[in-house]
């Protein structure tokens, strides 16, 4: 289908059969995909009621089983600032819409090394700006290179790039409400707790947005050009402070 609509004050249209999935999978049956935080990778077993078992191969009417998995941890996931407040507001009826403007943008970092504000404005300055008057509500980072295996990388001790202070303060000065990014977290693997960039972008304590979220762990892939898209944001209905999410862009026609 293709749809058309205003925006930003502006006419576009979107392919709806043409979206690009961010998002990279959970795998309970076979425990793959990426994964961080030190716990095991995710599991399915199936459900046991005295002789009756969850499982058509083993004799089972259905297959009917538990998963053993973690937002934070397992795959593609958007956090609330419940993920950092004592309040652990839940994602779960954050979101008025699910539609928003968005800034793909790529950088250049080592592992273990930090996003700055410096690096953050030279990537933008490559983009044109006029499609946004009033700057994306969504920004989507994606750390180079850009390695297929980010989808299956265990991180645990390996370290990734995260976001600078500075470069989190940028984000809010623009008016992105939702950023998203290609590692397990915008913080360091370890920094103490001190959770800099998370805070900053949710100018928590002092003037917390509770709007605002923060999606870790998408793939974007190489076929994605820097520069302008419409992103969907879906997130599974589970009332926590984080939960697994699908989040999609479309490319923009202007019409």
């Amino acid at each position: 289908m293709k749809f058309e609509f205003d925006m930003s004050g502006s006419k576009w249209a979107i392919d709806t059969a043409a979206c690009i999935d961010l998002s990279i999978p959970v795998d309970c049956k076979n425990g793959l995909g990426a994964k961080a935080w030190y716990i095991d990778r995710p599991t399915t077993v199936p459900v046991q009621l005295g002789d009756w078992v969850g499982n058509v191969a083993k004799g089972g009417a259905v297959n009917f089983n538990d998963l053993r998995i973690n937002p934070h941890a397992h795959g593609t996931h958007t956090e609330s600032l419940g993920h950092i407040s004592p309040n652990q507001e839940s994602v779960e009826g954050l979101f008025d819409e699910f539609f928003f403007e968005a800034l793909v943008v790529s950088v250049a970092v080592a592992n273990d090394a930090v996003i700055t504000c410096k690096m953050l404005k030279e990537a933008l300055d490559k983009i044109d700006s006029g499609f946004w008057p009033a700057g994306p509500r969504a920004l989507i980072l994606r750390t180079l290179p850009n390695d297929l295996n980010k989808r299956i990388t265990d991180y645990d001790h390996k370290g990734w790039p995260y976001l600078g202070v500075d470069a989190a303060q940028l984000l809010v000065d623009m008016g992105v409400e939702h950023l998203l990014i290609d590692t397990p977290s915008v913080d360091p693997e370890k920094d103490q707790g001190a959770l800099l960039a998370h805070k900053t972008f949710w100018q928590f304590p002092k003037h917390p947005r509770l709007k605002a979220t923060i999606t870790e762990f998408i793939y974007v892939p190489d076929k994605v050009q820097d520069g302008p898209y419409l992103l969907e944001l879906q997130t599974a209905a589970i009332v926590n402070d984080a939960t697994f999410s699908r989040p999609l862009i479309y490319a923009l026609e202007a019409l």
